[in-house]
């Protein structure tokens, strides 16, 4: 496992989606027309009022188990989180944090002049402790990740996962596409389920 610690707290881990595990093409075959745009709390943004992509949120009980391409998306769900949750573990044994809560998995597609502002991924409507954005391709343009407190600038490699906390003090944007698509997983995490129960209140 390849890693670069590129700020405080700031992991990039190497190659951990390969060209080889073709997810652009499975995710595109699968979801087909069922992108949505992405909504955004307003609340939560550092500057400026939103964001432009696409996106398709699931999880592996999500989806209804005879719904079209059902199958073909919860496979790629499995593979997907144990790769991810292998990372977050490594990433634990350098961090005091240990995560119990994965939110649902978010796939991220960003064509030309889509970007997302600044921003915290913790914050009053939603609470989160870990962040996970994953790069499927780099055969695109702009797109940069860059965090404004540390004026930290990554140019992502397809493959790649950074993992980093979610508080706001971590602040980052996505660069706006200059040529291409730019395709993401996002996967937001807690310590505890505690707050993100529907019965939390009652």
């Amino acid at each position: 496992m390849i890693k670069n610690v590129i700020g405080p707290g700031i992991v990039i881990y190497k190659n951990i989606f390969p060209e080889s595990m073709n997810l652009v093409k499975r995710y595109e075959e699968n979801i087909g027309d069922s992108w949505y745009d992405a909504a955004t709390n307003d609340s939560d943004l550092y500057h400026g009022s939103s964001r432009f992509c696409k996106n398709f949120l699931y999880s592996d009980t999500s989806l209804e188990k005879n719904s079209k391409n059902s199958k073909q998306l919860i496979e790629l769900y499995n593979e997907v989180m144990i790769k991810i949750k292998e990372c977050l573990l490594d990433y634990e044994k350098d961090y005091p944090v240990k995560v119990k809560y994965f939110e649902a998995l978010n796939v991220v597609k960003y064509s030309v002049n889509d970007f997302f502002n600044y921003h915290t991924d913790d914050g009053p409507d939603v609470r989160y402790t870990v962040s996970c954005v994953a790069y499927l391709n780099d055969d695109y343009d702009g797109g940069n990740l860059h965090f404004k407190f540390f004026d930290i600038n990554y140019k992502p490699e397809i493959g790649d996962l950074a993992i980093f906390p979610s508080a706001y003090s971590y602040a980052h944007a996505a660069y706006p596409i200059i040529n291409g698509t730019k395709y993401i997983f996002a996967l937001m995490t807690d310590r505890t389920a505690k707050g993100h129960r529907s019965d939390q209140y009652k």
